[in-house]
């Protein structure tokens, strides 16, 4: 008998560098860069830059709310701006051969088949995610009622979809950077302690979410839409 070996191998490299500034527990902001780089894609792409900055304001800790303490004891607000990347491990920028077990006899010898399936693009890029969100947190009477808010507003950048192509190529269709969807929505959290005694709490929560999907670009090199988004 004969075995089969499958060997996949994967590079990744990653630099990154990270700021934390907090003044009094009262102001907290942070910043974030860093550049990742895959073999998944071809020698031109692939690195990709990212960054991200955020903040929050602990409102409940500046000196003019501790005459409010014994109603807000938690109040805060935060909010972020960012880019990160992702790799879609389903499309390659290389040519790969899957050999099967099957032979082809041609007179005395016998040949090995294998098959492509893929059509390369070494122009394949990251995939990219812009976020933009804020919220709120609120605690009242010793944090016995909390709640929060939030929006969020994700706007995916150079996803990747399957197009059609000639079939002079070899191929039927090949996977490109063709798209551009937003996600934004809210959510809220309330939360409230009913029965509190010794070590013994009772605690309800509730929470409610909206949420909106739209594909607001498609760009084509053919001009034609195969397939959904990966």
């Amino acid at each position: 008998g004969s075995a089969g070996q499958s060997i996949v191998e994967d590079a990744y490299a990653s630099f990154y560098g990270t700021a934390t500034y907090n003044y009094r527990s009262r102001y907290i902001v942070s910043g974030t860069v860093r550049s990742d780089g895959s073999n998944n894609f071809g020698s031109d792409e692939q690195f990709n830059l990212n960054w991200s900055v955020s903040g929050a304001w602990n409102i409940d800790q500046e000196r003019w709310m501790q005459p409010l303490s014994h109603i807000f004891s938690t109040l805060g607000l935060r909010g972020g701006f960012g880019y990160t990347g992702g790799v879609n491990k389903s499309v390659y920028p290389v040519l790969i051969m899957d050999y099967s077990s099957v032979f082809r006899n041609a007179e005395n010898d016998f040949y090995r088949m294998g098959s492509i399936y893929n059509a390369p693009n070494p122009n394949l890029r990251w995939e990219k995610n812009r976020t933009i969100n804020a919220g709120i947190n609120f605690g009242f009477l010793n944090d016995r009622i909390t709640g929060e808010f939030a929006w969020y507003n994700n706007k995916n950048l150079d996803q990747v979809t399957s197009v059609r192509v000639p079939y002079s190529t070899g191929f039927g269709n090949q996977s490109f950077n063709t798209s551009e969807q937003i996600n934004t929505g809210v959510e809220m959290t309330l939360g409230a302690t009913l029965l509190k005694i010794n070590d013994f709490r009772w605690r309800i929560t509730a929470n409610a979410a909206y949420n909106y999907n739209e594909l607001t670009k498609y760009e084509s090199p053919t001009g034609s839409i195969f397939g959904d988004i990966y």
